[in-house]
């Protein structure tokens, strides 16, 4: 995979696999956990106003982490973005009043849309079965999964 996108959850984001994708020319955007290896603490302990934001770029690298406060703290980490920020409406009901968004929320929050409907799908037409050997969680996650692909080629 050269020079494509790649966007996931904080389940999967640390700062080494962000460095060794992006020597791989693959370009990475996601949210990421306050407590990943590598992320410095001097990040986490900034106080912010709500709608405020910090970032913190590694030294002569792509790799750029934001603290932005929105109801909690939010940590993304990005090699496909500056971390600019940019003007938005607060929602959708009060389009006069104006919030200042790093780019980087924005970016995240505009491509990661699919997987987060595909969680919902999933919640929706959950077959899972619990057990204690693994391959069985593995067999009915990939039935699931298989079992949404359907439902949503068909709707």
């Amino acid at each position: 995979m050269r020079h494509h996108h790649l966007f996931a959850d904080n389940f999967f984001s640390s700062l080494p696999l962000v460095e060794d994708l992006f020597a791989a020319d693959t370009y990475y955007c996601g949210t990421l956990r306050k407590d990943r290896v590598g992320i410095p603490r001097q990040l986490q302990n900034v106080r912010l106003q709500r709608y405020e934001s910090v970032k913190w770029q590694k030294d002569h690298s792509q790799v750029t982490v934001n603290n932005w406060k929105d109801n909690r703290n939010v940590y993304t980490i990005a090699t496909n973005n500056d971390g600019s920020d940019v003007q938005r409406a607060r929602t959708r009901f009060r389009q006069d009043e104006m919030i200042t968004v790093p780019s980087v929320i924005a970016m995240y929050n505009k491509y990661m849309g699919g997987v987060d409907h595909c969680d919902q799908y999933r919640s929706y037409y959950n077959v899972g079965r619990t057990g204690r050997r693994w391959w069985k969680y593995l067999f009915w996650g990939l039935f699931n999964q298989a079992l949404v692909g359907v439902v949503i080629k068909t709707a």
